[in-house]
């Protein structure tokens, strides 16, 4: 991803973001959570948002077309502002209308809380 960090722990995506996501940022990520599903049968994502992150009209269309078949399990963002947590609150809402199912989605102050969030995430062991 353009100037983005991306790393896999298992079934957990973690980007960490520096600026603008771009058209061809959302397909290596969908890419991606399509693995794990298959792989896993789960993909949370984990993103840091510290470096900043911005979507354009074009890009969250393209987010919100792309989530229709292939959304994430779960989404945990640490570090975004105000207005940034706004704007993935609507992006969150239009997949949810759109798949017409519940996308896990949390805002949380810092990485250990994200990440607790996400373990909670989970189905519990049968």
């Amino acid at each position: 991803m353009s100037g983005h960090r991306v790393s896999i722990d298992v079934d957990v995506m973690r980007i960490e973001t520096h600026g603008a996501i771009v058209g061809t940022d959302t397909e290596r990520m969908f890419t991606q959570i399509a693995r794990l599903l298959l792989d896993h049968g789960a993909a949370y994502m984990l993103v840091d948002a510290r470096g900043g992150l911005s979507l354009d009209n074009d890009t969250r269309r393209q987010l919100i077309q792309k989530a229709r078949s292939c959304a994430p399990t779960a989404v945990a963002i640490f570090g975004a502002t105000v207005p940034q947590q706004a704007v993935l609150m609507l992006v969150s809402s239009a997949v949810q209308i759109m798949r017409a199912q519940r996308l896990p989605l949390r805002f949380a102050s810092g990485e250990s809380e994200a990440r607790a969030w996400l373990v909670n995430q989970r189905p519990l062991p049968r």
